[in-house]
């Protein structure tokens, strides 16, 4: 299988043109956070640690609740609660 790499050198000029993070998504601002992106909430009204940070090629933010950083795409603005 084809690693993406030859002759040790690693491959340039795929990198993919990465939109920015929401800019609502801030350290402190309550979200939801989905499993399956699109899917059912899976943790509610959980709080973002940590501003946006690249990971390879998407954007992810640290909640509380989570043992590690999760794609941003996986997270929504929370939904006032009764």
């Amino acid at each position: 299988m084809h690693d993406g790499y030859r002759n040790g050198q690693a491959r340039v000029g795929f990198a993919k043109a990465m939109k920015p993070p929401p800019a609502w998504l801030k350290p402190g601002v309550r979200v939801d956070y989905h499993a399956i992106i699109g899917g059912p909430v899976t943790l509610e009204s959980a709080t973002v640690r940590s501003g946006p940070h690249r990971m390879g090629d998407h954007w992810s933010v640290w909640l509380e609740g989570k043992a590690s950083s999760v794609d941003v795409e996986a997270v929504t603005r929370a939904k006032a609660r009764p």
